[in-house]
């Protein structure tokens, strides 16, 4: 098995890609959790609050191994979005911040949701990080 650094955000390839069908079941599931929750009894701040602590750690968990499809992550975005706004993640519903705004820090004027896109890139960077500057011999791969 090998790999490589580019600096792009190409971080951490490798010589296998993992499948789209073994992913499908983790976006299902968090898409079930969003909808299992009554989103429109709490307020929108709750919203934000529930999206941040439950599934940004459920995603976390998922991506210190794998760099996910970028179709999959724009899905979970999506329904990561629409909860925030409508309280359900299949329903749709006018967005009056960007989602980029959103997901920047409180202090500079968002809301600190955590971009799956960004997490993805940065647990896959933390593992290739791992990976070239441990002395353990099971990372002396090449």
């Amino acid at each position: 098995m090998g790999f490589f650094i580019n600096v792009s955000y190409e971080i951490f390839n490798v010589s296998y890609e993992i499948s789209f069908s073994h992913l499908r079941p983790i976006v299902d599931k968090i898409k079930l959790k969003l909808n299992a929750w009554k989103g429109r009894l709490l307020t929108f701040m709750g919203r934000v609050q529930l999206v941040n602590v439950v599934i940004c750690s459920m995603l976390t968990y998922f991506f210190h191994v794998y760099k996910w499809p970028s179709s999959l992550l724009f899905e979970v975005s999506k329904a990561m979005r629409n909860f925030i706004w409508s309280g359900n993640s299949d329903q749709k519903k006018i967005c009056t911040v960007s989602w980029s705004q959103m997901c920047k820090p409180k202090e500079a004027g968002g809301l600190a949701v955590k971009d799956p896109v960004k997490l993805n890139q940065a647990s896959i960077l933390y593992l290739t990080w791992q990976l070239l500057t441990s002395e353990e011999s099971w990372t002396h791969i090449c």
